[in-house]
């Protein structure tokens, strides 16, 4: 019984949090522009690096989406909605290159503490 109300309970949990997402994604004015939430990360050092050693295919992508974006906002207009990016299609193609750059950090961190 008590398992059965917990599980009810997560169930409810999840779904109102979807549902908030949704409400703050659906509102973010940088996918009206075609930009992925990565786009937006500001540019520290193990981000530049991240992005060195994206694939050149990427870092194409990211620079036309970004190109495209200054553009529309210059002339205070946005895509028509169905060219805006969709939560499901907001994938992040930084953060497995910036999380090696991260870890690689941390082990020359702890290599000169010896």
């Amino acid at each position: 019984m008590a398992n059965r109300a917990i599980a009810s309970f997560v169930s409810n949990l999840r779904q109102n949090n979807r549902k908030v997402g949704e409400f703050v994604f659906g509102g973010s004015y940088h996918r009206q522009l075609g930009l992925l939430s990565d786009d937006q990360l500001n540019e520290t050092a193990a981000v530049k690096e991240a992005l060195r050693r994206l694939p050149l295919r990427l870092q194409d992508e990211r620079m036309y989406r970004l190109t495209r974006a200054i553009q529309l906002s210059a002339i205070k207009q946005i895509l028509p909605k169905e060219e805006w990016v969709q939560p499901e299609n907001d994938k992040s193609y930084l953060q497995p290159y910036l999380q090696q750059v991260m870890k690689e950090e941390r082990e020359k961190q702890d290599w000169y503490k010896q």
